[in-house]
């Protein structure tokens, strides 16, 4: 049996196979945690932006909600090819109104 995981039976002692597989296995898990954490760090910051914009009104948030349920702020960071930029990039530039308006035309189906 071979791979990182293996452990080789002789006599009452167990033995990790020597060849840097779990080393490297362990490296790539750990650059993958610190990866997320920076990616939340990143998604952290944008939402502390987002609650200080005096142009996150509570009719955004709940035309959001309406639309597209729990999901709605996750909606607001995802890039949008029928906008050309992520729509709370409009919402922190003034646009709050625009994006309400493109929410609401998705809502009634009018937009894919």
């Amino acid at each position: 049996m071979r791979g990182a995981l293996s452990l080789i039976r002789a006599g009452s002692d167990f033995f990790w196979p020597d060849d840097g597989t779990l080393a490297r296995g362990y490296d790539r898990s750990m650059d993958a945690i610190t990866s997320e954490i920076e990616r939340l760090q990143d998604r952290i910051t944008q939402l502390q932006e987002l609650r200080s914009s005096p142009h996150a009104t509570p009719e955004l948030l709940k035309c959001l909600e309406e639309t597209f349920g729990e999901h709605g702020l996750r909606w607001l960071f995802e890039p949008s090819a029928a906008l050309g930029c992520r729509p709370v990039d409009w919402v922190l530039t003034g646009r709050t109104r625009e994006v309400m308006e493109f929410v609401e035309m998705i809502g009634y189906g009018t937009y894919a």
